[in-house]
C-alpha cells in the first residue's frame, strides 16, 4: 500500500511530453553554438530545405537549414564539404531526435565567396556559357553604345569623357543600376534585357571601379550571368580593376580590365580614324595612277603592234596553214589508228563466231570422252583385280578348305547347333559330324573332359 502511494506521487510524463520538455530545455540552454564537421547524407527535397549530417571521427549530429537560410547562403553545400556552422539546439519531437537549426555557414579553409564563385564558374563551364562559338564580334564603328552602370561612380564619368573626346558623334544611352548589394544583381539583369527590347543598340558596356570581392558580387550572380549570355547585343564586361575578375568577364563577349579601358576599346579615335581615311586616300590615288600608267603603256604597246595590218594578216594565214597542216595528220593517224582497231575487233569476232566455237568445242567433248572410256576400263580392270585377289583369299578361308585338311564340324541333334564344348552334350545324344566328302551321325557313348 506504501509502495502504491508513493508511486502516485511520482509525475509520470507523456513521450510527447517528455520531447517538448527536453526540447524547451535544450533550446534555453543553447539558443546559439558554433559547431565544424564534415558534410554527410545531404539531401535537398522538393520542399526547399537542405538536411544532413554534420560529422567528426567520433561522432554525428543531424543539421537542417531551412529554405529561407538557403537562399542568403552564396555557395551551395556538398558532400564530404567541411563546414563552420552556427545554430540552435533543438529536438524533432515526433521522433525524439535532436537537432541543430543552422543559421550561418561558410567553408572551413576558403572564404564562401571565394567557392561560390568557383562553383558557378564551373557550373557556367560545363553547360558551355565560356566557349568562343558563343562569342559575338563588336562592331568596329558603334554608332549608340549602352552603359549599364551607377549614374554616380567614377566609372561612368571616366567612360563617357574619353567616348566623347574619341568620337563625339556617337550616340550614348545609360541604363543607370546599383552595381552592388542585394538589389544590384535583380537590376543590372533586367537592365541588360530592356537595352535588348530597346532596340538600335550596337553594343553594351555594364561595369563599375574598384571594389573587394564583396562590392563586385553582384557580377558574380548567376542571373547577370543568363542575361549577358541570353543578350542579343554585344556586350563588353568592365568590372573594378584588371587584377579583378569576376563571372561576368567570362560570358561575356568580350572582357575590359577596366571601365576606362572598355571606353577605349568600344570607340576609335576620331582623328585617329580621319587620318587613316587621309593615308587610305593617298594610297587609293597612288594606286590608280600606277594602274593607268600601266594602261597607257599597254597602249602603246598595241599601237606599235598594229602598225602593219598587213604583216599581221599575213602572219595569221601562216599560222592557218600551220593548223590546217596539223589537223591533217592528226586526222590521218586517228584515221589509220582506228582502222587498225577496227581489223583486230573482226579477228576477235571471228575467234568468237558460234559455229567455230561449237566445232571446237566438240572437238574437245569427243577427246575428253575417249579419255573418260580409256580411264573406265582402266579403272574396271584394276577392281577386277582386286575382287579376284580377295574371292582367292576367301575361298582360302572358307570351311570346305578346312575341312577338306582334316578338320570337321559337330553338331548337336536333333537342333544342328554347333559344339563348341564337351559340356553341351550327354551320353546318349545323337551327334552329326561334318566331313569335307559327307556326314557321319553317331551317339555320344563316353564324354571325356579336360
Amino acid at each position: 500500500m506504501d509502495d502504491l502511494f508513493s508511486f502516485s506521487e511520482k509525475k509520470i510524463y507523456t513521450v510527447t511530453e517528455l520531447n517538448a520538455l527536453i526540447r524547451s530545455e535544450m533550446e534555453r540552454i543553447f539558443p546559439s553554438v558554433w559547431v565544424e564537421g564534415e558534410v554527410s547524407n545531404l539531401r535537398t527535397p522538393q520542399s526547399g530545405h537542405c538536411y544532413l549530417t554534420l560529422k567528426d571521427n567520433g561522432a554525428q549530429i543531424k543539421a537542417i537549414l531551412f529554405k529561407s537560410t538557403l537562399k542568403g547562403i552564396k555557395f551551395a553545400p556538398t558532400e564530404g564539404q567541411h563546414l563552420l556552422c552556427r545554430g540552435r539546439l533543438t529536438v524533432y519531437e515526433p521522433r525524439g531526435e535532436y537537432q541543430i537549426v543552422l543559421e550561418a555557414v561558410e567553408p572551413k579553409g576558403i572564404g564562401a565567396l571565394q567557392l561560390a564563385f568557383d562553383q558557378l564558374k564551373e557550373k557556367l563551364r560545363l553547360k558551355g556559357w565560356f566557349d568562343p562559338s558563343h562569342k559575338k564580334p563588336i562592331p568596329l564603328f558603334p554608332r549608340r553604345i549602352g552603359i549599364i552602370t551607377s549614374p554616380t561612380g567614377a566609372a561612368i564619368r571616366d567612360m563617357l569623357q574619353i567616348i566623347k573626346r574619341r568620337h563625339p558623334a556617337v550616340d550614348i544611352l545609360i541604363n543607370p543600376v546599383p552595381v552592388q548589394g542585394d538589389e544590384a544583381a535583380p537590376a543590372i539583369a533586367r537592365a541588360i534585357a530592356e537595352m535588348n527590347e530597346i532596340g538600335g543598340i550596337d553594343v553594351l558596356i555594364i561595369g563599375r571601379g574598384g571594389g573587394s570581392l564583396e562590392d563586385l558580387w553582384a557580377f558574380n550572380e548567376e542571373i547577370v550571368a543568363e542575361a549577358i549570355f541570353k543578350s542579343d547585343i554585344p556586350v563588353i564586361s568592365a568590372v573594378g580593376h584588371e587584377t579583378d575578375v569576376t563571372i561576368s568577364d567570362f560570358v561575356a563577349d568580350l572582357r575590359a580590365p577596366t571601365p576606362s579601358a572598355a571606353a577605349e576599346l568600344v570607340v576609335k579615335n576620331h582623328l585617329e580614324l580621319i587620318e587613316r581615311i587621309h593615308l587610305s586616300k593617298s594610297r587609293l590615288i597612288h594606286a590608280y595612277q600606277k594602274f593607268l600608267n600601266g594602261m597607257f603603256k599597254d597602249l602603246e604597246g598595241l599601237k606599235k603592234r598594229l602598225s602593219s595590218p598587213g604583216r599581221l594578216i599575213e602572219n595569221h594565214f601562216q599560222k592557218c596553214d600551220d593548223l590546217i597542216g596539223r589537223l591533217t595528220v592528226a586526222v590521218t593517224r586517228n584515221a589509220a589508228g582506228r582502222r587498225k582497231a577496227f581489223e583486230h575487233l573482226l579477228k576477235n569476232l571471228e575467234t568468237q563466231n558460234p559455229s567455230q566455237k561449237f566445232i571446237r568445242l566438240k572437238e574437245e567433248v569427243l577427246r575428253l570422252f575417249d579419255r573418260l572410256a580409256k580411264q573406265v576400263r582402266h579403272e574396271i580392270a584394276l577392281k577386277h583385280q582386286e575382287v579376284e585377289t580377295l574371292l582367292s583369299g576367301l575361298h582360302s578361308l572358307g570351311p570346305v578348305e578346312i575341312l577338306k585338311r582334316g578338320y570337321s564340324i559337330t553338331r548337336k541333334l536333333p537342333g544342328q547347333s554347333i559344339l563348341k564344348s564337351s559340356r553341351e552334350v550327354l551320353k546318349g545324344d545323337g551327334i552329326e559330324i561334318i566331313l569335307a566328302d559327307g556326314k557321319v551321325r553317331a551317339k555320344v557313348t563316353e564324354i571325356v573332359e579336360g
